[in-house]
């Protein structure tokens, strides 16, 4: 059984050792970032950290359920007003289609003979047609956070696992008992990073390597950009 806000310690954990072994390669607003975090109200915080943790950063507020959140609206306004996210919808298509599921994509008009369509098949023809009506519509279905900063925590992520495929998900799989990690000790001579040239490489070969799920390998042109 996990801890109340465990989500919040793992959090804390992870960015004060990424503050003590990684200071003078961070730069002033990585570093004020991290701060902010900690500075925020208490129900903001964790709907910040919440959604951190979660693939996209554009979100849908009645679809968000999170027990120790009494208020979610009240939650985001105040990562609004902190300027960690925006509570304004967002206008581009392909964004909002991420967050709207297929049952609700077949009551629009523009998709009525599409009522066997796959949900590719949808979401392409909603993107050929891209209109303001059809974002309207989608825009309507619900109140909407589009948090910011994620490229920084992503950065303090490949500080600590020194990987972009790990994430705060390890300590809770180390908390609940089903993987046990070595222990040993870190010093700034053992790091992963040992400069900022360093770093910015990893966080550019992890993102061009992400790219190549999104690229037709037979298209040379997209593979050499």
């Amino acid at each position: 059984m996990l801890p109340e806000n465990y989500y919040l310690r793992n959090f804390d954990a992870l960015t004060a050792f990424v503050e003590e072994m990684y200071r003078e390669l961070l730069t002033d607003d990585e570093l004020a970032w991290s701060s902010a975090v900690r500075s925020l109200p208490k129900h903001a915080k964790q709907l910040y950290v919440r959604l951190l943790s979660r693939q996209d950063n554009t979100f849908r507020l009645g679809k968000l359920k999170y027990p120790e959140i009494a208020d979610i609206a009240d939650a985001a306004l105040a990562l609004a007003n902190a300027g960690f996210a925006t509570t304004e919808a967002p206008t581009d298509l392909s964004v909002l289609l991420t967050a709207v599921t297929r049952p609700e994509l077949t009551k629009l008009p523009e998709l009525h003979d599409m009522k066997a369509a796959s949900r590719a098949q949808l979401d392409a023809r909603l993107l050929e047609i891209d209109s303001d009506a059809v974002i309207d519509a989608l825009v309507g279905l619900d109140s909407w956070i589009q948090i910011h900063h994620t490229e920084r925590f992503e950065l303090f992520i490949l500080c600590y696992f020194g990987n972009r495929y790990q994430d705060l998900t390890e300590f809770v799989v180390r908390d609940l008992g089903h993987q046990r990690y070595e222990r040993y000790a870190i010093n700034k001579g053992s790091r992963a990073f040992q400069t900022r040239e360093h770093l910015d490489a990893h966080w550019r070969y992890f993102h061009y390597q992400a790219m190549l799920d999104s690229i037709d390998a037979g298209n040379a042109d997209a593979l050499i950009a």
